[in-house]
């Protein structure tokens, strides 16, 4: 007699319904937009305003390209600032 197993992975699978991609483009752009909300006021409330400015930017400026180093490179020379 064989016995079929199933991976646990698979069992959760088979019994959680299956969301439609509008639902999980709303559900993921809803905790990206409130995370980029928390960080611009953060960022507002820890730096003055030329220094905010700045920093916001940057993260947007990262965002439209895709390309996170740019916000870092903004993070490294914040620490400099930050420790003289």
């Amino acid at each position: 007699m064989k016995h079929k197993t199933k991976s646990l992975l698979e069992e959760i699978n088979s019994i959680t319904p299956v969301r439609d991609k509008k639902q999980i483009l709303r559900s993921r752009g809803e905790n990206a937009i409130a995370g980029m909300i928390n960080l611009l006021e953060y960022i507002e409330k820890q730096w003055g305003e030329e220094e905010a400015e700045r920093i916001v930017s940057r993260v947007m400026l990262s965002v439209k390209k895709r390309d996170p180093q740019k916000f870092y490179n903004t993070l490294s020379s914040l620490r400099y600032h930050n420790e003289h």
